[in-house]
């Protein structure tokens, strides 16, 4: 059965070739406004992650030093510790 297909392969692959020039996104490139539009896209989709994760880490990096400012205890200072205590003795 496996003898059978053989040839059906054979001829399918030496056929790819011709049918990948059927694809539109590949003949697209042949004017110079494509090709640069294929470039800045795929400039767009690389950075965009990366913005995405970036702007993410600042915004956590952000909210712990926050939290941080809310966690620091504030010390209540008198401002005459001394005279306090001398009037009490």
């Amino acid at each position: 059965m496996r003898k059978a297909y053989a040839p059906l392969l054979v001829f399918a692959l030496l056929c790819a070739p011709s049918v990948s020039h059927a694809c539109s996104m590949c003949m697209a490139t042949r004017t110079r406004e494509n090709q640069l539009a294929f470039i800045w896209t795929t400039v767009f989709l690389s950075v965009t992650p990366l913005v995405a994760i970036g702007g993410i880490a600042l915004w956590l990096r952000h909210r712990i030093r926050q939290a941080d400012e809310l966690a620091r205890p504030e010390f209540d200072v008198p401002d005459a510790p001394s005279a306090s205590l001398a009037s009490t003795r």
